[in-house]
């Protein structure tokens, strides 16, 4: 069935049994059993021709109607009036006050990349007693406030960026006193190249700078204990 349509497709509007048979590669005899069985189901007919044919063809889409139906669409687009946006912006802006960074050390929102130590930054005050409680000693504490922002103030890029400065200020507070603690609450002053090669030679440095033998050193202090005493008993 399906090659007879073909066949119509093609303009072969009949078909002799002799030439659907060669066309359908089969025998006379087998294709007049078949064109019974076709025509029982009402798919052909006598002529071997398909079956309400006509019917079954659509009609051909014309491009013409689609391109105007779409060009009455675009003129009837461009015809509808637009209303221009509200462009009063001072009234908008004037009911908005402008935003402000949120001040350091006060609990407010961080930034995801964090915030730079101002430049007039000062010690807080409750800060300072925070830090009281591992450093006891207020001068000192000031001393290291003042390290603690000429350090972060002068850091570039993104090491001078933090998330959360109170608590930065806690940890350098912590590292002091450890640094403290480590070194007996004194930093030991480093040996000069001088001093190491005059020590070697058997010299020590005085008061006064001078570098001399340790023997010249106990006559001076002789000397003098003998002159404190003179000045005692009025002897000079």
């Amino acid at each position: 069935y399906i090659m007879l349509l073909c066949a119509r497709c093609n303009g072969d509007e009949t078909l002799h049994e002799t030439e659907a048979a060669f066309l359908l590669r089969i025998s006379d005899e087998e294709y007049l059993a078949t064109k019974a069985r076709l025509m029982a189901k009402n798919l052909i007919d006598d002529d071997n021709r398909p079956v309400a044919w006509d019917k079954r063809q659509y009609a051909s889409d014309s491009s013409t109607a689609r391109v105007a139906a779409h060009r009455e669409r675009m003129k009837r687009a461009c015809n509808v009036t637009v209303t221009p946006p509200d462009t009063d912006t001072d009234t908008d802006t004037e009911s908005i006050p402008p935003l402000s960074p949120p001040p350091v050390g006060e609990g407010s929102a961080k930034t995801a990349h964090g915030s730079r130590l101002p430049t007039d930054w000062q010690l807080p005050d409750d800060w300072l007693t925070w830090a009281l409680t591992v450093i006891p000693d207020r001068r000192r504490v000031i001393r290291i406030s003042e390290s603690f922002r000429d350090h972060w103030i002068g850091a570039a890029g993104a090491k001078g960026r933090k998330a959360d400065w109170q608590a930065t200020w806690r940890n350098w507070i912590r590292r002091e006193a450890e640094r403290r603690e480590n070194t007996g609450n004194r930093t030991p002053e480093r040996e000069s190249v001088v001093d190491r090669v005059a020590r070697k030679n058997g010299f020590v440095r005085t008061d006064d700078g001078e570098f001399v033998r340790p023997e010249e050193v106990r006559d001076r202090a002789t000397i003098l204990d003998a002159h404190d005493g003179a000045l005692r008993l009025g002897l000079v």
